[in-house]
């Protein structure tokens, strides 16, 4: 914890229970800062400290978010792989059979309602 004026910075811990004691402020307009690990950092500006005087003051503190995993999941079949910057594709055997008889059955099918422009 800190406090901070144009006339002084002073710091402080709080206890277990989150009490904490700044003792011998001078006179003038403060800015509390919490900031500990494992929370978000809070502050309060504007708080006057007065000789002679006692105030209490109740500031909350959040506990921060953390990342406390990361997954990452894509199909095993995709056909761009990452890490690949070029086109490069990977066509099996039975793929390139599927293709082969489509382009087979295509060209035939020309051959009887068109022309005889296909090789067999």
């Amino acid at each position: 914890m800190t406090a901070v004026s144009p006339s002084q910075s002073v710091t402080t811990t709080a206890d277990a229970t989150g009490h904490f004691i700044f003792a011998s402020l001078t006179l003038d307009t403060y800015t509390l800062s919490v900031d500990d690990q494992g929370f978000d950092s809070t502050s309060v500006a504007g708080t006057s400290v007065f000789v002679d005087q006692t105030q209490r003051l109740t500031l909350g503190v959040r506990p921060q978010l953390r990342t406390i995993g990361r997954v990452t999941s894509r199909s095993g079949s995709d056909i761009i792989k990452p890490g690949v910057t070029t086109d490069v594709y990977s066509v099996s055997a039975a793929q390139q059979a599927a293709a082969a008889g489509r382009l087979r059955a295509a060209c035939k099918f020309r051959r009887q309602f068109v022309s005889r422009t296909c090789k067999n």
